[in-house]
């Protein structure tokens, strides 16, 4: 039996994991990976020190493929994730993730964008990866609505609104948080 995000908090800070993910952001994570099957495909772009790549490699079902891109290491990802009794089921690419999505050949499930939060850089990512997203897919976007991420907002809403290609607009209930949606 799986222990709650809290518990699971509580160990990452045990080992000195660090984040800027929060119990509640935390719990939202959860919800996503547990709605994958075997088989299916969450990417996770900016991993830094590896606590939401910890979490999705804890929750997620057996089967569930589960990549992280990020284009620095920020050093002891992997022995953290096993620090924590997770078996590292997961495959980091250590590059660009621009260039990363370039040579990309899978359809994504679930793509959790959390990398560079300045207006060209997020609107990049969006450009890059969502069209790996399959149908029914869904995009999460962390530090939405952030006063110190505006680009985050703004690269969002440009991206989304002209099109009538997205729905089910998850809006979090704080600044700071994760902004959900399905591509149709």
């Amino acid at each position: 039996m799986k222990i709650t995000i809290t518990e699971l908090w509580a160990k990452m800070t045990e080992i000195g994991l660090g984040g800027w993910i929060d119990v509640s952001e935390g719990e939202i994570l959860k919800e996503e990976i547990e709605k994958l099957e075997s088989g299916q495909i969450y990417t996770e772009i900016g991993v830094a020190y590896g606590k939401s790549l910890a979490t999705m490699c804890y929750y997620a079902k057996e089967g569930v493929n589960i990549y992280g891109i990020d284009r620095l290491n920020w050093g002891q990802r992997d022995e953290n994730i096993q620090k924590l009794g997770i078996e590292p089921r997961h495959k980091f690419i250590e590059g660009d993730s621009q260039q990363e999505a370039l040579a990309w050949m899978e359809s994504i499930d679930l793509l959790f964008i959390d990398a560079d939060h300045l207006y060209d850089g997020v609107k990049k990512d969006l450009l890059s990866w969502v069209p790996h997203v399959k149908s029914g897919g869904v995009i999460m976007m962390h530090d939405y609505d952030s006063p110190t991420s505006p680009g985050v907002v703004q690269a969002v809403s440009n991206f989304i609104y002209p099109h009538n290609a997205y729905k089910d607009f998850k809006f979090p209930d704080r600044p700071n948080s994760i902004f959900r949606f399905t591509k149709k």
